[in-house]
């Protein structure tokens, strides 16, 4: 006997006309139905209503916005509208395997202490080809909160927010998605897991699609400011957490600024010297921190003086180092030489 609790999978989304029927298609082929599906639309221009409102008779909830208020607040928004005691927020791009409703509802609800489970995803191109496997930790099954938020700060394990099976009533005792940090999810899941445990699935159940003409992580990499927005997202995340996870704290912003400092170089690369300097200058302008100064001094240096096949030889080989952390780094290179 299946011990499948409650479902809801929200969708939102902004301009999705060309992902959003597929993404649907998937929730609606699970061998364990969701409860509630709802798409919850931030003012998009395109024709996602209309698809969206396709699927109205096989028992979707469409909701619209008269302004497009922003990410977060649109997956609040979807917490709000749901009432299953559990919720996936499914992006418009990605999609669920069918027995995804059916295995992460049924280990999570074998758990008392469970306050979200997640699984391993694999990585598609734009076409649904396979171009890669995301997996978050090393073992599956139940993992203390305190082990997740020392693997999420320290090897920043990614967690890939539609394969996330949130207990509603858990999440909203967290604040929900901080409308404050790009990175809420991150955030929200650390908060989650310092009142409770959290379940992982080694199996790949979901799938994130990677679009090359969205603003994604080879072209965020190239912001200046993005430092400054990683470390204000920690600042926000110790602020929040209990005062025991404070012993990470540097090993953590160690850990941002060595990745940070990596892309200094791969932006000379990419974008050229102007830029790395310009991206330098405007790093030291922003914020102070005081372990970041050796890195950034040394990225400066390469990325001003040496010829461009040393330096990327020289992100390989950090790339390398950085092993899961540098995988970003590897997609970027082959991406800039093709």
């Amino acid at each position: 006997m299946s011990n499948k609790s409650s479902i809801a999978v929200c969708v939102p989304v902004f301009n999705g006309e060309e992902t959003i029927a597929a993404t649907l298609e998937s929730i609606y082929s699970q061998t364990s139905l969701a409860d509630e599906v709802i798409v919850v639309d931030n003012a998009s221009t395109d024709k996602t209503l209309e698809i969206a409102a396709q699927f109205e008779t096989r028992g979707a909830k469409v909701y619209t916005s008269d302004a497009n208020k922003g990410f977060n607040v649109n997956f609040n928004r979807a917490v709000r509208l749901a009432s299953s005691k559990y919720i996936t927020i499914l992006s418009a791009d990605d999609i669920l395997y069918p027995d995804y409703c059916e295995k992460m509802s049924s280990s999570c609800s074998s758990f008392s202490k469970v306050v979200f489970g997640f699984c391993a995803v694999e990585l598609i191109n734009e076409n649904g080809e396979h171009v890669g496997t995301q997996s978050a930790m090393h073992d599956p099954g139940l993992v203390s909160g305190e082990e997740f938020i020392e693997e999420a700060l320290l090897r920043r394990h990614a967690v890939c927010l539609s394969s996330v099976l949130f207990d509603r009533e858990h999440l909203l005792d967290a604040g929900g998605f901080d409308e404050r940090y790009t990175n809420s999810d991150y955030i929200l899941q650390l908060l989650m897991a310092s009142k409770g445990d959290v379940y992982y699935s080694a199996e790949k159940m979901a799938a994130y699609r990677i679009i090359a003409n969205c603003t994604g992580e080879v072209e965020l990499y190239g912001h200046a400011n993005l430092l400054t927005r990683k470390m204000d997202m920690l600042n926000g995340a110790f602020q929040m957490l209990d005062k025991k996870y404070g012993k990470y704290r540097k090993q953590a912003e160690a850990r941002w600024v060595k990745f940070v400092m990596n892309f200094i170089m791969f932006a000379a690369v990419r974008y050229g010297r102007v830029h790395a300097i310009k991206m330098t200058l405007d790093v030291v302008k922003n914020r102070f921190y005081y372990i970041m100064y050796p890195r950034l001094v040394t990225s400066f240096i390469f990325s001003a003086l040496l010829p461009k096949s040393a330096l990327v030889k020289l992100l390989q080989f950090a790339a390398s180092l950085l092993g899961k952390d540098g995988a970003a780094i590897h997609r970027a290179l082959n991406t800039n030489q093709e």
